[in-house]
């Protein structure tokens, strides 16, 4: 009987999805449904909002934080991270990225996109062309920015492997503060040194938190 009252509860928030019904914690408790098969997801998916500080904490948390919540295991803060790459990766398709050095917005908006999900500092590189064009990008550190001068030799030669006349260079806050600190500008200054010697201009070096962005030099 207890099993056919989960179903049919499953069934129902369902149903509820497909017609716009379901509140934040309902969405929540719909996607623990694939890697929680058998368990009353809607306890752990209010937990999950109230500790972590609702869908934005979730999405922005690593594995091991997510495992804190009771209920959820390695495959679950796994699928939970699945999904946050897959919100990145959707937010930079919607990106015109021929569009990033003539247009504010659309640099700020690539900026932004690729820090979707990010639970730590890190500091991506985007690398352009003579003519402008965006030929790659790359994440350069995963961690504190202030310690990044410890992969200025690795930045540079990924630059040159992919040709990169100029680059931009940017790091997260994920406390959400938007102002570039006195770490933040001595090694972003670091870096722009070890790219011009290597004839590599530095276009900007932005700091991205809160959904906007601050260039530092």
């Amino acid at each position: 009987m207890q099993k056919k009252l989960h179903e049919n509860h499953r069934q129902r928030q369902k149903e509820k999805f497909r017609k716009g019904l379901l509140a934040p914690h309902e969405h929540v408790e719909l996607m623990l449904y694939y890697p929680l098969k058998r368990i009353n997801t809607n306890e752990i998916a209010h937990e999950l909002m109230n500790d972590l500080g609702g869908i934005k904490g979730i999405f922005c948390s690593d594995e091991e934080r997510l495992m804190q919540i009771k209920g959820v295991g390695a495959d679950t803060a796994l699928f939970i991270r699945n999904i946050a790459e897959i919100m990145r990766l959707y937010e930079l398709q919607n990106c015109h990225v021929e569009e990033l050095l003539s247009s504010e917005y659309e640099l700020y908006k690539f900026l932004n996109a690729l820090f979707v999900g990010a639970c730590n500092e890190c500091v991506y590189m985007l690398s352009f062309s003579e003519k402008g064009k965006l030929i790659a990008y790359d994440k350069l550190s995963d961690g504190f920015f202030g310690k990044a001068v410890i992969m200025t030799r690795a930045a540079v030669k990924q630059a040159m492997k992919a040709g990169a006349a100029s680059v931009i260079i940017a790091h997260n806050h994920p406390d959400g503060i938007c102002i570039p600190s006195n770490t933040d500008k001595l090694s972003a200054e670091k870096l722009t040194d070890a790219f011009a010697s290597a004839g590599i201009a530095v276009r900007a070096h932005y700091v991205v938190a809160d959904g906007k962005c601050a260039e530092i030099l």
